[in-house]
């Protein structure tokens, strides 16, 4: 059984991780950690979580939340 969601974690933006970002469009304070889902088969969707580190919890809620359709969905350019 595929798990329904993957993790990724990275300290650096070498690598991927740097364009990633670009595609994202993510600018800014890079030291704090960013909550980032790719839904790559909904055409390049994205969504990203508040800056800062997630709790459990709230981890939780916002992956309830995208399931909901509740986030916001971003187009990755």
């Amino acid at each position: 059984m595929d798990p329904e969601f993957c993790f990724f974690l990275a300290k650096s933006e070498a690598g991927p991780v740097g364009r990633i970002r670009q595609l994202c469009k993510l600018t800014g304070d890079d030291t704090k950690p960013q909550l980032i889902l790719l839904d790559i088969p909904d055409n390049g969707g994205f969504y990203v979580g508040e800056a800062g580190a997630p709790t459990a919890d709230g981890l939780r809620k916002w992956l309830s939340d995208y399931k909901g359709s509740k986030l916001e969905r971003k187009q990755l350019g």
